[in-house]
């Protein structure tokens, strides 16, 4: 887990473009409550 999340973090901080596209996303996310909650609880192993 702790690999995945460093390979994350160097593919986002690397290149402008996809440092572009991760702060994309994660503004998205942010304004998108519903499916921010909807993807917590499916992470947290509470959706059935």
């Amino acid at each position: 887990m702790i690999a995945a999340m460093e390979t994350f973090h160097h593919v986002f901080t690397g290149a402008a473009p996809l440092r572009f596209a991760g702060a994309a996303g994660l503004a998205l996310a942010e304004r998108l409550e519903g499916a921010k909650r909807q993807v917590m609880r499916h992470a947290l192993g509470l959706q059935r």
